[in-house]
């Protein structure tokens, strides 16, 4: 009896002891992720709802042998619109969102659908006819890796570009003497037309509009109502200036490198997961946005497909210039040129203007 009576004490505590010991802690790593937009616009937000959680679940989901110890930064808190592929070369940042409308000298290749407006405002055009362009010529990752930068995902498509005034707008005419903010190399698209260009990003627009710097912008159908815009510049123009190829998530590639399998596998499939759902997500969302921006005042003037070729056609081949100065770098201009023009007519579109000619 004595014996059994030391047994049991025995075994309980020897039970307790198995039962609280804690499974083995996952390593955790730190990340930083940031980008100068604010996350009022779609882009940005799902940095914080999609990829982030995304990455979190599938290394879960993977073992949990790893975590993620993220520090995001957006709204310019740690880097400005436009200096953030500077930021991952310098180690400032592991991971951002670069908007590449804003690296023109650094990735020159990566603004082509920039200089060929009019091309289509359908976004999955954009998208596969520049995926497709991508693959036939080595010089754009070539490009990233010079800043020690590796694309994350295929790319983000800027929906279509339209325009926000003061004042309406019924033609090319209307324009003339304007100030429009326009975001890096849409500048091109005011040439011959008589508006003037003030350079300019989203983070900006409000204020600037308000303030008189500017009397109309041009911008994303998606960002228009996000950025208030409506409420300074309360006319919107449907003129279909067309959806660009503008922007990726991008990884410092030493960083990349130097992380475990299943943290590379999440990352790389997480930011696929995140540019699929924030193109769904848009389109999905953009006529809600045109009818909360009506219901709040604002006017949508829709231009006729002749006043939009008048615009088509009033500038100077921007598209042609650009791909002369790729060739003074001894980049493919010409040849990316053609191929974009060739992949956007297989996918079903009609362009306004042929910049190949």
């Amino acid at each position: 009896m004595r014996f059994g009576r030391r047994v049991v004490p025995l075994a309980i505590i020897a039970s307790c002891v198995v039962s609280a010991m804690p499974a083995q802690a996952a390593e955790r790593i730190g990340l930083t992720l940031a980008t100068g937009h604010p996350e009022v616009f779609p882009h940005v937000r799902f940095l914080k709802e999609v990829f982030v959680p995304e990455v979190d679940r599938l290394l879960e989901e993977a073992g949990g042998e790893y975590a993620i110890d993220w520090r995001q930064a957006y709204g310019g808190t740690l880097v400005r619109t436009g200096s953030e592929l500077a930021a991952i070369q310098q180690g400032i940042l592991d991971i951002a969102f670069v908007p590449t409308l804003f690296s023109g000298s650094q990735l020159p290749l990566e603004q082509v659908t920039y200089q060929a407006p009019f091309l289509s405002p359908d976004d999955e055009v954009i998208r596969q006819a520049m995926t497709n362009v991508r693959s036939r010529f080595t010089e754009y990752g070539d490009a990233w890796a010079t800043f020690g930068a590796t694309v994350l995902s295929a790319g983000n498509i800027c929906d279509d570009y339209n325009l926000m005034l003061k004042e309406p707008a019924e033609n090319l005419a209307d324009l003339d003497g304007r100030r429009i903010y326009a975001p890096g190399p849409t500048a091109n698209w005011l040439k011959g037309t008589g508006a003037v260009a003030v350079a300019g990003n989203m983070s900006e627009y409000y204020q600037g509009l308000q303030s008189g710097i500017a009397d109309g912008v041009l911008v994303l159908t998606s960002a228009a109502f996000p950025g208030r815009y409506h409420e300074v510049a309360p006319n919107f123009v449907k003129v279909g200036l067309g959806a660009q190829w503008c922007s990726t998530i991008a990884i410092n590639t030493q960083r990349l490198e130097s992380l475990p399998d299943p943290v590379r596998d999440a990352i790389l499939a997480a930011a696929q997961a995140y540019s699929n759902d924030l193109m769904t997500a848009v389109n999905a969302s953009m006529a809600q946005h045109l009818e909360n921006m009506q219901a709040e005042g604002a006017t949508v003037i829709e231009w006729s497909q002749e006043a939009r070729a008048e615009w088509a056609n009033a500038l100077p081949n921007i598209a042609q210039e650009w791909a002369d100065a790729m060739a003074a770098q001894n980049l493919p201009g010409h040849e990316v040129l053609q191929a974009l023009q060739e992949e956007v007519v297989a996918a079903g579109a009609e362009p306004l203007r042929d910049w190949t000619q």
